[in-house]
């Protein structure tokens, strides 16, 4: 297809981007203002007020037939009753008001307590002493008031009486008085400031950070004069022979020093495994915390272990069972060299940093070391990824490479629901690719589409089947499972300021993802930020180097800056290139890495927990986010010209610093 020919792709393909940030907007301004199963919290008048509670993360049981409930309580004085008062209230949950013992008003739990109710006050108030009551009783969450009698005197706009604030005090459900806040979903673990901060880490290891730069610098200057051209092709393939070195080691070194009970909802995951070598059956949702996965990742490991002979209570069992988590950490770093060695064709730079990230990502590396389904599915995801691109990339459609797209993306979806978030995406470009540059008729572009995502639906649709007919939802998990029994975390809702605040990770990155959405996804991209899911920093393993990790998320904020101006970079060039098989595949990532970090921001909104925003959720994403680094990484090279050689020689020392240091924290 000639460059002049693509004008009409760029129009649809700007229109699609539009229509696709419409549809987030409208998505998310519907969570935060209309459903009243997103606990969002909006301002209105006083303050929204909840019982004190110091911060934790502990799961909260609530037995959905006998709901624990609150009243808050609030005495006043009036020195005359006014002509006219009104109440405007919101409780999140049942509630109910009384002001004097009259009851005015009561809500059921299914309300929409999302728009203000108002009411008449003036019969029940008193000259002299008044008490507001307002029990409150939230299944899912926090009890939740705002609230504010206004005294609506005629032609003026009326008068605050009383509002919602941190005086009132509450009755617990046992009728013991507690105080109560000002609801904060912000608010910083006390554990987060346990550990030293990066400022007095990056002092602590400054003699080694500054060997680092030199050998950056170093190297820079003399590669950069020196290294032959056929050796410059070759780097791609000697980043590739490091990082398996580098991964084996960790593996070699690390995995004999990890209980076995260290990782993220570790319990639940070897609770899995164990029924599956007990009972030789799959679990259903409600047979424990962690049943509700889908079985592919839990299978094999408990195929492993059956194999080898090793139980969990074995010793070897921390060789064995994390065995599969390293391979499949491997073959992310695989599915980014086949991948960027497509896009970067004769660009040794940019695939050598794709790869290079890949390999020492730290939200990969800390997940590939603790047992659980996630490096599995992302292995999985990126595979079918890489197979993508290489069908909208080739000249024309390839049935082996269909058939092993079906087979990926069926194992995918088996392993992990976020594996359904690729199915569509795939198709799609997949669908366009045969229409537009191998120019089939649209009717068989579609029906060989159809017949590839029936191959994952053989595959992998027959747990969705399951899930559907036992429960009636084909994705069941443990926050929406069928029963009187419902739990939760704090903080339990969430306000504006969770979203738009940043700082903590860069001081006392660990647990900073209490403080807000984006210090918790940045402390658990750049590092392990809630300490393989232990709640407690005393509770911790020693395998990693703690202090080089710390100093590490200071010198990783330059690193985040790059990686997203590659992700501008890639925008462009989906925009631009001229190889229509070229631009499909950079769209495909640019789209699926979009669609992921959409949905971990959303299953936030659905979830408000403070250890729901971690950023290897989006894992899976790991072949684009390695694309967009080598695209970023590369960029000042790429323009810093060689007059200003020193520049160029500072920046590969920094390179090199945040490269040593995050290969420090895991292997030091």
């Amino acid at each position: 297809m000639k460059p002049d020919s693509t004008a009409w792709i760029t129009r649809w393909q700007l229109g699609l981007a539009l229509l696709a940030l419409a549809l987030a907007a409208g998505w998310i301004t519907r969570a935060v203002f209309f459903e009243t199963d997103v606990p969002f919290l909006t301002n209105g008048g006083g303050d929204w007020i909840t019982p004190y509670h110091p911060v934790d993360s502990d799961g909260i049981r609530v037995d959905l037939t006998n709901v624990p409930a609150y009243t808050f309580v609030k005495a006043f004085e009036l020195e005359e009753v006014p002509s006219r008062a009104e109440f405007e209230i919101r409780a999140v949950g049942e509630g109910e008001l009384r002001v004097n013992e009259t009851r005015l008003w009561q809500t059921g739990r299914d309300a929409n307590w999302k728009r203000t109710q108002t009411g008449e006050v003036t019969n029940a108030l008193r000259a002299g002493a008044n008490e507001i009551r307002v029990r409150v009783a939230n299944p899912r969450g926090p009890a939740l008031l705002q609230l504010r009698i206004v005294a609506t005197e005629p032609g003026d706009e009326g008068e605050t009486i009383v509002s919602s604030d941190a005086s009132w005090r509450a009755l617990d459900p046992e009728a013991r008085w507690v105080e109560t806040m000002r609801a904060s979903d912000t608010r910083p673990a006390p554990q987060s400031f346990e550990l030293p901060s990066t400022g007095s880490a990056l002092v602590a290891r400054a003699g080694v950070l500054g060997l680092l730069f030199a050998l950056g610098v170093a190297a820079s200057f003399a590669l950069g004069r020196s290294l032959p051209e056929r050796l410059r092709r070759r780097a791609p393939e000697a980043t590739v022979a490091a990082a398996i070195l580098f991964w084996t080691a960790v593996y070699v070194t690390k995995t004999s020093r990890l209980p076995l009970l260290m990782g993220f909802d570790i319990p639940g995951h070897l609770a899995y495994i164990q029924f599956l070598l007990e009972r030789g059956a799959l679990p259903l949702a409600t047979d424990g915390w962690s049943m509700y996965h889908p079985p592919l990742a839990h299978a094999l490991i408990a195929g492993l272990g059956s194999l080898t002979g090793v139980a969990p209570a074995d010793e070897a069992a921390r060789w064995v069972y994390r065995l599969p988590g390293f391979v499949a950490g491997l073959v992310n770093v695989f599915a980014v060299w086949l991948t960027a060695r497509r896009l970067f064709a004769g660009d040794p730079l940019r695939t050598s940093l794709a790869v290079g990230f890949a390999a020492l990502l730290p939200m990969s590396l800390t997940m590939s070391a603790y047992v659980s389904n996630e490096p599995v599915h992302a292995a999985l995801v990126s595979a079918a990824l890489c197979v993508a691109c290489a069908l909208l990339v080739a000249p024309t459609g390839s049935l082996r490479r269909m058939a092993s797209l079906s087979v990926l993306l069926g194992l995918a979806i088996l392993t992990k629901f976020t594996a359904l978030l690729a199915v569509p995406v795939i198709g799609f470009f997949l669908a366009v690719k045969l229409w537009l540059v191998d120019r089939w008729r649209p009717t068989r572009a579609l029906g060989t589409t159809a017949a590839v995502l029936a191959g994952v639906a053989a595959i992998g649709g027959w747990f969705y089947w399951r899930s559907w007919r036992l429960f009636g939802s084909p994705v069941v998990g443990n926050w929406n499972l069928p029963g009187q029994i419902a739990w939760w975390e704090q903080p339990g809702f969430h306000t504006s300021t969770y979203y738009t605040s940043f700082g903590q990770a860069l001081s006392y990155p660990f647990f900073a993802g209490y403080a807000s959405f984006w210090d918790g996804v940045y402390s658990t991209f750049w590092g392990d930020g809630l300490v393989a899911g232990m709640v407690q920093v005393a509770t911790r393993h020693d395998a990693w180097r703690y202090d080089y990790m710390t100093a590490g998320y200071w010198l990783a904020f330059p690193a985040s800056l790059l990686l997203l101006a590659g992700a501008l970079r890639a925008v462009r060039f989906c925009l631009t290139e001229s190889d229509l098989g070229l631009r499909l595949a950079g769209c495909l990532l640019v789209v699926f890495a979009g669609v992921a970090s959409f949905a971990l921001l959303a299953i936030t909104f659905q979830l408000p927990f403070y250890a729901q925003a971690k950023a290897f959720y989006v894992l899976c994403a790991i072949v684009p986010l390695s694309i967009f680094a080598g695209l970023g990484f590369a960029w000042p090279l790429e323009r810093l010209p060689s007059r200003v050689a020193p520049l160029r020689w500072a920046y590969c020392g920094w390179l090199a610093t945040l490269a040593g240091c995050i290969a420090l924290s895991f292997l030091g």
